[in-house]
């Protein structure tokens, strides 16, 4: 099963994800679940980058698992991490 964490400072600004697991939906490499969740989490990503927020991640494929974490937090990187969120939890 693929898991979204969602990293959150005490007043539920969004500061990172770890999305890690395989949804099990179908053999690797043609689970349609698992590239909807790496889509949507490209996209998320190229968003933040487009918007100039610095962020770092880091994948570790032997899970797999990507850990992604904003440096500067701010309106705009809330939307869009909000936005995925809700895509994921529309899956």
């Amino acid at each position: 099963m693929t898991t979204v964490q969602v990293k959150r400072l005490q007043d539920g600004l969004i500061v990172g994800l770890i999305v890690n697991g395989h949804s099990g939906y179908a053999k690797s490499g043609s689970d349609i679940v698992c590239s909807s969740i790496s889509t949507a989490l490209n996209m998320t990503i190229s968003i933040i980058e487009k918007l100039g927020i610095k962020y770092e991640y880091k994948i570790q494929t032997k899970m797999p698992e990507i850990i992604f974490s904003l440096k500067e937090p701010n309106q705009y990187s809330q939307i869009v991490l909000n936005s995925f969120i809700e895509n994921i939890e529309a899956l």
